[in-house]
């Protein structure tokens, strides 16, 4: 999946004009499609008490919790969360013009999913593009925020309740996870427990871990942070893996993307997740749009 990336990038970099008309029209019909999609299944499992999610997991415990939260793509909400935060930066980066209904869109589908790192990501894309949009003074867009802070947190309250109060087992396990893993890296870094060992040597209290997963079948199951699951496996060897796979998504003209990566790696354990393909593509017509304006403009000069 780096390796993916890295090709993805350098691929959308070099062919900038050529993919940017078929990314921009095909991101932007994936995303209200992605958006509509969560929002019906909201609708369905509330209205008819059925469940038509894309993904169905048998397991019981902590995925007991999705009877009331659906993403309509899986049972993980927020996999549904990264999937719509990235069609929504592809739609920003190809035509931020048109981002009025794409913006509601996507308000709609993370409040159907009630995904926590949704949220985050929203908040985060909205307070960006308050404090960088050149129409306002600082006190109206500040104002904005504000407004848009008390209507999210009054959709969201049950949610934000529950984690404060530490009744969300999917919070709970991110936490009780990143414990582990720091215990982990304490003991083996800086040669780390090599790669498929994390099991070996992580001691999951069965009392606490009983109401999140059956160990015995998530046999390798690490933690919920990308980040400590490659420092804990590789050791010095995983945070230079970091730093190269986090470098692929550093655009300067682009920094959500960046954000967006970042919040990927600690709110999830596994870097194989299509979501980080998009945001390479984006990286990559942001690198290619920059040096053609910059061979245009030397052109210009000679």
């Amino acid at each position: 999946m780096m390796a993916m990336t890295f090709l993805i990038r350098d691929l959308f970099t070099t062919n900038e004009t050529t993919l940017r008309p078929g990314f921009a029209k095909g991101l932007r019909a994936i995303h209200y499609i992605l958006c509509g999609y969560a929002m019906l299944a909201w609708l369905v499992l509330h209205g008819a008490d059925i469940d038509i999610s894309l993904f169905v997991s048998e397991q019981e415990s902590l995925y007991v919790f999705s009877v009331v939260r659906t993403s309509g793509l899986q049972r993980e909400p927020a996999w549904a969360g990264y999937a719509l935060a990235s069609s929504y930066l592809a739609v920003l980066a190809t035509r931020p013009q048109r981002m009025l209904l794409v913006q509601l869109a996507f308000l709609g589908g993370i409040a159907a999913t009630g995904s926590g790192v949704g949220v985050i990501l929203a908040s985060l894309f909205i307070t960006h593009q308050m404090l960088t949009m050149g129409k306002g003074g600082l006190a109206v867009r500040l104002t904005f925020l504000a407004g848009m802070a008390v209507v999210m947190a009054t959709i969201f309250s049950d949610r934000i309740g529950n984690v404060l109060n530490q009744n969300d087992p999917s919070t709970q396990m991110r936490l009780e996870s990143s414990f582990v893993a720091l215990d982990v890296i304490a003991e083996t870094f800086p040669v780390g427990t090599g790669f498929g060992n994390y099991q070996e040597h992580a001691d999951f209290d069965p009392v606490i871990w009983s109401g999140f997963l059956n160990l015995d079948e998530a046999a390798y199951y690490k933690s919920d942070t990308l980040i400590l699951n490659l420092i804990a496996e590789l050791g010095v060897f995983g945070c230079v893996l970091l730093i190269a796979f986090m470098g692929n998504f550093i655009c300067r003209t682009a920094p959500l993307v960046g954000a967006t990566a970042l919040i990927m790696m600690l709110s999830s354990g596994t870097m194989i997740i299509p979501f980080y393909l998009v945001l390479a593509a984006i990286c990559g017509l942001e690198r290619g749009r920059m040096a053609r304006l910059a061979a245009g403009q030397k052109e210009t000069r000679t």
